[in-house]
């Protein structure tokens, strides 16, 4: 899919294909796009609506692209990004990439970008050596939580404890490519 955008201040462009889209569950009208490039957008679908009730047009997406500065592999072009969500605060984004997880954090009118975790972390726990991440998730129960899959093993994480994964499995799925995260109390064991 193309992504086409009108960014305040700038004409129309079109950028690189979409890898993940999703909406914050603090404020229903916004939604964060990551690209394929890496490039972050968050979209005010309310303002949209209002600026189109008001001049009597049609809806026109303003996508606002967000001041994010990755590491140095990033400008490379060779990353993978897999996933974006929005955490327990509604400026505070994970940014996942086949090698490391990302905490962007938007308030106070910057942009400060911090490591959550990172593909080598798991090294201690497999013998694979090209181990890379493979999907992620957000624990939906819990805004803090994460969960990453790579080659070997499952991972549960939060951001309050950066580089260290709360729980890892080692699972025997060929290349895992979605993760849905419940609570033990959500299943009814039968007895």
């Amino acid at each position: 899919m193309t992504f086409y955008a009108k960014v305040p201040g700038s004409k129309v462009f079109k950028t690189s294909s979409v890898v993940y889209a999703c909406w914050s569950p603090h404020v229903p009208a916004e939604s964060v796009v990551l690209l394929e490039s890496g490039a972050l957008f968050l979209f005010d679908l309310e303002s949209c609506f209002r600026r189109s009730r008001t001049s009597n047009s049609s809806a026109h997406f303003r996508g606002t692209k967000l001041p994010v500065s990755w590491d140095a592999d990033s400008d490379s072009g060779n990353c993978k990004w897999l996933s974006c969500e929005i955490s327990w605060h509604p400026r505070i984004l994970i940014v996942a990439r086949f090698d490391v997880v990302f905490l962007v954090d938007l308030r106070f009118g910057g942009c400060a970008v911090s490591c959550l975790a990172k593909v080598e972390m798991l090294r201690m726990y497999t013998s694979v050596q090209n181990e890379w991440f493979l999907t992620f998730t957000m624990a939906g129960f819990d805004d803090f939580c994460f969960a990453l899959a790579s080659d070997s093993l499952l991972v549960l994480c939060d951001v309050r404890k950066p580089m260290m994964p709360l729980l890892q499995w080692a699972h025997s799925l060929d290349n895992p490519c979605h993760i849905n995260v419940f609570r033990l109390s959500e299943f009814k064991l039968e007895g």
